[in-house]
């Protein structure tokens, strides 16, 4: 009996990674791209190995805290932002989601708050050790969005938009 339950718990968790798995290649192939620019970065943490923690300049127009129907001042739980994509594909603010339908040139944003500050949830690139120079030139962050507005990172990209690649140079 014992066996079993192992083997079926096992199952469940091979299917709930396989579906995870699933749902972000389904992100990955269907979501619309957009490219965030990002502030200066730096690429390294000792505890965790190389990376570049994300700020996007994006986010500093999202307010921090918003005025509630008494007058206080409290800070949102999360919302979502709207913006066009330029020529360049790169996007621009245009508002907060009051929610009033997007047009079909527009693009959702979702975000949430984390220690204070507005995030989209894809804020670390990590990356092979000895790389730091290379995505230390990273100005653009290559994310897929669903309709719902969560987005997705799948690469950095240089000034000339050019991309850094996942795979090792």
């Amino acid at each position: 009996m014992k066996k079993i339950v192992i083997a079926l718990a096992a199952l469940v968790i091979l299917l709930m990674t396989n579906a995870f798995i699933y749902q972000k290649e389904s992100q990955i192939e269907s979501g619309r791209t957009a490219l965030l620019r990002i502030g200066p970065v730096d690429p390294r943490s000792l505890a965790q190995g190389d990376y570049i923690q994300l700020s996007y300049e994006l986010m500093r127009k999202v307010p921090r805290v918003r005025t509630d129907s008494n007058g206080a001042k409290v800070q949102p739980d999360d919302g979502a932002l709207i913006t066009r994509v330029d020529d360049d594909g790169v996007a621009q603010f245009v508002r907060l989601d009051d929610g009033t339908p997007i047009a079909a040139d527009e693009l959702r944003l979702a975000y949430t708050y984390r220690e204070g500050q507005p995030s989209l949830g894809v804020d670390a690139f990590f990356f092979e050790e000895g790389m730091s120079d290379l995505y230390a030139k990273a100005r653009y962050a290559e994310i897929r969005v669903t309709p719902e507005g969560k987005c997705l990172l799948v690469d950095l990209r240089d000034e000339d938009f050019i991309p850094m690649g996942m795979e090792p140079r």
